[in-house]
């Protein structure tokens, strides 16, 4: 036979197939079963030195903050402590790289892109040290309380430098067109390691819009202060900042704002403060209310490192109410409910006993002989709101760090999952996948857990993202630096991220 008449006879044999799928056509396809996204295993979204489609270099040696905005996902890094960016590039073998940037993702099939990176000094090290704090911002009114003919929507980013010498920086991206466009605003009034926290209110009294943002003065035992803006076309970014601070003299610095009720409030160390509301003739606000001080059972005093409340969140569910995580042992989660007088508070569970219920030992490395082989810092930004797929009911999740390596599992990350008003608490394990970040490493820390805004995941697949340097931001104890782009970002279904953790 010959090779032309057994290719006739081959699609002589394939032509009742080809009528068949011709005729079924669409109703075929909808027969063909379709995979749930939230199935969806754990996969590699981004890692710390990728390559853009422009060429451009992804650094991350921290990956901070990810959030939604305008039909995109986009991702804040940091290079402090990074042999590479953060050092100047002075180390063998390691490319020199920009300072901490922002990324962006179009789809869940597209790659990580630069946005937006913030230069270097002259001696080729970093600028800045962090992008620490991503939000939106809807202006709608002025700041006189009267409506804007149109609205302006933006990304608002806090970026921090290395020294208390340095300024830190407040930058806006407003859309033109597609894209973003990016500014510095004015904000003058921060050194350091600030601008940690920014926040978005609308007093109902007075109806302006306000942005707020924790700053460092100094690095004295009074530093810590409160600042707020409003909407000025005329201003640098869009936004004019006041001169004078609404809070100040707190050692410890400003970590989450939160509105719950149409109040706003913010924490600093063991504080709850709230935001007084305006009165008609828009007076400035030169003090904020304390509502809360914790008293235990974490020890205190906080030592000079220790943040304290972190992750200040409202919860979606009615009655509404929000919950923090105050930082070290026994990573103490609180739920906080508003009442005339300011909050009434309730420790709700502990982070230690869901790690001693699962049997999970110290394999004796406990980042630089700190001592603690359960120590927690959870809810670095927020505690993210999320729809069980087989309830419907809400859900709450809280990425972990905790301070020791644990046998068998000493790459991995962890996050806990908060069922609905709190009748369930579950632990979660991330595993590190592909190449080791290190070998000493891992993937430390859950920093931040926002659900898919992209279409086709239909609302059921997580993007998750972290690290955090510890003791490698001073001599460690092999006596190197080993940090390099240990950033990472994870996408996941929601049913694989909630599965049952085994030991």
């Amino acid at each position: 036979m010959t090779k032309a008449r057994q290719v006739v006879n081959n699609l002589e044999r394939l032509l009742p197939a080809i009528y068949m799928i011709i005729r079924c056509g669409i109703a075929c396809a909808n027969t063909v079963p379709l995979s749930d996204p939230a199935d969806t295993p754990y996969q590699i979204s981004y890692r710390g030195g990728e390559v853009d489609a422009n060429g451009n270099l992804l650094v991350g040696n921290n990956l901070m903050k990810l959030l939604p905005f305008n039909g995109k996902l986009y991702a804040t890094t940091a290079v402090e402590c990074d042999k590479g960016a953060a050092l100047g590039g002075a180390t063998p073998g390691i490319t020199p790289g920009p300072g901490p940037q922002i990324l962006v993702l179009d789809n869940s099939r597209s790659k990580w892109r630069l946005e937006k990176e913030f230069g270097t000094k002259p001696d080729g090290s970093a600028r800045y040290k962090r992008v620490g704090s991503l939000i939106t911002a809807n202006f709608e009114t002025d700041g006189q309380g009267r409506l804007l003919k149109q609205p302006q929507k933006m990304l608002v980013a806090g970026v921090s430098s290395f020294s208390a010498r340095d300024k830190c920086a407040i930058f806006t991206g407003v859309l033109n067109g597609s894209q973003l466009e990016w500014n510095q605003t004015s904000f003058d009034s921060c050194r350091g390691e600030s601008a940690r926290a920014l926040g978005f209110y609308r007093d109902p009294n007075s109806g302006i819009d306000r942005i707020f943002v924790g700053a460092s003065l100094t690095t004295g035992p009074a530093g810590n202060s409160i600042y707020s803006g409003v909407f000025d076309p005329q201003a640098p970014g869009l936004i004019r900042w006041s001169q004078v601070p609404e809070l100040s003299g707190y050692a410890k610095r400003i970590a989450a704002f939160a509105e719950l009720n149409h109040r706003l409030f913010a924490t600093a160390g063991t504080k709850v403060f709230e935001r007084p509301l305006e009165n008609a003739a828009s007076s400035p606000i030169l003090s904020w209310d304390t509502v809360y001080n914790y008293s235990g059972p974490t020890y205190l005093p906080l030592l000079p490192f220790q943040t304290g409340l972190r992750g200040l969140s409202p919860i979606g569910t009615d009655p509404y109410y929000m919950m923090a995580v105050m930082e070290g042992v026994p990573g103490d989660i609180l739920r906080f409910t508003p009442t005339v007088q300011g909050l009434s508070a309730i420790h709700e569970a502990r982070i230690n006993p869901l790690f001693r219920a699962t049997d999970l030992k110290s394999s004796q490395n406990d980042f630089g002989s700190l001592g603690w082989v359960r120590y927690y810092i959870a809810a670095f930004n927020d505690i993210s709101n999320i729809q069980d797929p087989n309830t419907g009911k809400l859900i709450n999740l809280i990425g972990v760090e905790q301070y020791n390596h644990l046998i068998g599992h000493e790459d991995s990350a962890w996050f806990v999952a908060r069922g609905q008003d709190g009748e369930e608490y579950s632990l979660h394990e991330v595993k590190q996948l592909g190449q080791p970040l290190d070998p000493d490493l891992g993937l430390r820390a859950v920093r931040t857990i926002v659900i898919s805004p992209f279409s086709e995941d239909s609302g059921r697949v997580l993007y998750m993202g972290g690290f955090d340097p510890v003791y490698e931001c001073g001599v460690d104890p092999r006596g190197v630096y080993n940090l390099h782009d240990n950033a990472w970002v994870y996408r996941v279904g929601l049913l694989t991220a909630l599965r049952a953790f085994s030991p």
